[in-house]
């Protein structure tokens, strides 16, 4: 029986934290692309459909936020679930998520037990 790949994008301009996610979303089956700047993320999101898209808060000369803001109004991915990631977790953080329609908001490393969850609860990778 045939599974349909889950592509995931990891929206990152730590390399290291880009290395870590990638593996261990390929260790869980998904197919990876990575962005390192808001300009490839757009760029990505505007070519490919993504199921997923895990987006780093803090984004050297812009924020996640604010591309989140753009990947929803100009792109494939208008209705792809979008996680926030950050190394600092506060509450003022986690309600611009919510305010811009992130549906998970979680803090880095990412934790192989988190990412599983959160791609059964947003993507059809264990159907």
């Amino acid at each position: 029986m045939n599974r349909s790949i889950t592509k995931v994008l990891v929206v990152e301009d730590d390399f290291l934290a880009q290395m870590v996610a990638k593996l261990l979303l390929e260790q869980l089956a998904c197919e990876v692309d990575v962005a390192k700047s808001e300009e490839e993320a757009l760029e990505k999101t505007s070519i490919y459909e993504y199921h997923l898209i895990f987006m780093d808060i803090g984004l050297g000369t812009s924020n996640g936020f604010s591309v989140t803001n753009k990947i929803k109004e100009n792109s494939k991915n208008l209705n792809t679930p979008v996680v926030a990631l950050t190394a600092h977790h506060t509450v003022e953080y986690q309600q611009q998520a919510e305010a811009v329609g992130m549906v998970a908001f979680i803090t880095k490393p990412l934790e192989m037990n988190t990412v599983n969850d959160l791609l059964s609860k947003y993507t059809a990778i264990n159907q």
